[in-house]
């Protein structure tokens, strides 16, 4: 074990104290991975089950027989899932592209030192992060300027998080002036200086942005029960807070109709449908979270 430490650092000597260190690292990063790992196998176990294997073995980690019916049942259109799915993409996709819009070229002129009244601007946004205005007249905003019960009143409230916005700033300082100084002599104006130079430059704090803000849109409920009355717009969080509160009438004839799939086996299918986006993209832009993270957060 000690030459598998040793190779790992590069030939380095290695104390009995380090081994000891870097085991119990070791040991306890297995426990935490178990801890997030458990939960989501059980869940995807369940939903593979049939409904005899659920009603005569019960929960288990790993299913007896596989059955996909609760996945066709999700997917069917006489559930609701998939317009369910198809709203919250729409939200998803045009909302994360408008908040890196609005929050990079918010953090670009913020960057600019020589920017009037700059201090005072970012002292606004500041305040924003410490006081807001509330569940209350956010809503009436929101219906005064008559953006209930469409895919605008789920985009729109949360355009800038100041917090991002701030990330994004201390990235853009970052990159030399010399650069923009450069094109600004070419002839490009501010907005070819963001789109041609700043933004190619800072791909890493944009995935990282991108990332908080997708998840953001992906896991919000909350809109689409403040915003939403008529229900025509039904985004995916508070579909599967509908069905694992407890599914209606309706739903209950559907299912029973369908193969009498477990209601269980069915909230478990959906979870899985639902969580499975975040998980396919998270890898592709894991490698730009970290170093966006940290080279947005050390410069002020």
């Amino acid at each position: 074990m000690k030459n598998i430490f040793q190779k790992r650092r590069g030939g380095i000597p290695l104390t009995k104290g380090d081994i000891i260190f870097d085991c119990v690292n070791y040991a306890f990063m297995l426990l935490v991975t178990m801890v997030f790992v458990f939960p989501l196998l059980f869940v995807i176990s369940t939903s593979l089950m049939s409904q005899t294997t659920y009603l005569k073995y019960g929960y288990s980690f790993f299913p007896r027989e596989i059955d996909f019916t609760a996945y066709q049942m999700v997917l069917d259109d006489s559930f609701g899932f998939a317009s369910a799915f198809r709203d919250t993409i729409i939200v998803t996709v045009v909302g994360t592209t408008l908040n890196l819009l609005f929050t990079a070229g918010m953090g670009y002129g913020l960057a600019k030192k020589d920017l009037p009244y700059r201090n005072l601007i970012t002292g606004f946004v500041f305040f924003t992060m410490l006081f807001s205005g509330g569940m209350i007249p956010t809503y009436m905003v929101v219906k005064g300027t008559g953006l209930l019960n469409t895919y605008w009143a789920l985009i729109l409230p949360g355009l800038v998080s100041p917090w991002n916005m701030f990330l994004m700033r201390n990235f853009f300082m970052a990159i030399p002036e010399s650069l923009t100084e450069s094109a600004s002599l070419d002839g490009a104006n501010e907005i070819q200086i963001l789109f041609r130079i700043v933004i190619p430059l800072s791909l890493p704090a944009m995935a990282t942005m991108a990332l908080f803000y997708g998840v953001g849109h992906w896991n919000a409920w909350m809109p689409s029960l403040l915003y939403e009355p008529s229900r025509k717009i039904n985004t995916l969080q508070y579909f599967l807070k509908t069905v694992l509160e407890g599914l209606t009438d309706d739903r209950k004839e559907t299912i029973q109709d369908y193969l009498n799939v477990p209601t269980q086996q069915l909230k478990m299918a959906a979870l899985v449908v639902a969580t499975a986006p975040m998980i396919i993209i998270y890898p592709f832009i894991q490698k730009f979270f970290v170093k966006g993270l940290i080279v947005g957060s050390v410069k002020g």
